[in-house]
């Protein structure tokens, strides 16, 4: 909600850049291992509700977050962490 694409990025484009000579052996790029949950909230009818609450728990630390939907029933949840292996 109210995340725009840098201009020039298409949605959902991932982009890496490297200085000059840094990618020679032992460089290294950072990783991700986050993840994020983007939907849409609506009634019956497929009209969108707004203010709807929306938990997301990872079961395995019992760890709920919570956020509301906007304007247009659209709701995002970054940044969340994913469950422990091993």
């Amino acid at each position: 909600m109210g995340l725009q694409p840098s201009k020039g990025v298409r949605d959902g484009a991932v982009g890496q850049s490297l200085l000059p000579g840094a990618a020679g052996r032992g460089a290294a790029l950072a990783q991700e291992v986050r993840a994020s949950i983007t939907g849409n909230v609506g009634d019956p009818i497929d009209a969108p509700l707004a203010g709807a609450a929306v938990t997301v728990t990872n079961v395995a630390p019992n760890l709920s977050l919570t956020t509301k939907t906007g304007e247009s029933g659209n709701y995002f949840m970054p940044f969340l962490a994913p469950e422990p292996t091993g």
